[in-house]
């Protein structure tokens, strides 16, 4: 419904004033009008440049989940002079999405300075925030979680199964919609503090049913 002029009352219900004044009628017409150019505009793909991809909008979400993160203190991330640390192991995804979200536009996360890095070793990780793992290294995963056990670095990905496996968060589509899945009790186990927003928009996954 679009609330507005009497004559708009909704998108199928357009209706004329009943007075015969010519005003009223040229006002009638330029409502119909400005309603039609609405629903053109509004239906109509958006063009190809402007399209964002499924990568473009996983790289945004890394510093959106990280805003509900608290990492452990060892991690020191109070200190806004050094830098957050982005790490992709494996084959990258993300082409130069996550130049084009933090280095383009000097986007910070948690008051630092973003470093992104490629990764083939896992000897590599020292000082990494946050590592994506690549659907690369499925057939790895067990030696990549065992490496970065007891680290302040909190691990994500986008490959079924992930999640159950113990990387903290896994990103799937559902309905062509990305979501992510939290593996909550790995997340504690590692030192991470998670908001309850972020947990209740996350399908958690690692924790048996009717475990507190």
């Amino acid at each position: 419904m679009i609330e507005g002029t009497n004559e708009i009352r909704s998108f199928g219900e357009l209706r004329p004033s009943v007075s015969g004044n010519k005003t009223t009628t040229r006002h009638n017409c330029s409502a119909i009008l400005v309603c039609m150019i609405w629903l053109l505009v509004a239906l109509s793909p958006a063009p190809a440049p402007a399209q964002t991809g499924e990568y473009d909008v996983k790289a945004v979400a890394l510093s959106r989940i990280a805003q509900y993160i608290e990492w452990p203190e060892q991690a020191d991330q109070g200190d806004d002079s050094g830098t957050f640390v982005i790490s992709v192991l494996g084959q990258n995804p993300f082409g130069s999405a996550l130049e084009d979200a933090y280095l383009s536009r000097e986007q910070k996360i948690k008051n630092r300075r973003v470093e992104i890095r490629y990764l083939e070793d896992i000897d590599d990780i020292d000082g990494c925030h946050i590592l994506f793992i690549s659907c690369s290294e499925k057939d790895r995963l067990d030696d990549i979680l065992s490496h970065t056990e007891g680290q302040p670095l909190l691990t994500i990905g986008d490959t079924e199964g992930f999640g159950e496996s113990g990387v903290h968060i896994n990103f799937y589509l559902a309905k062509g919609k990305i979501r992510f899945e939290l593996n909550e009790m790995s997340a504690e186990v590692a030192g991470f503090h998670v908001d309850f927003r972020l947990r209740n928009i996350a399908r958690i996954v690692g924790r048996e049913r009717g475990d507190g």
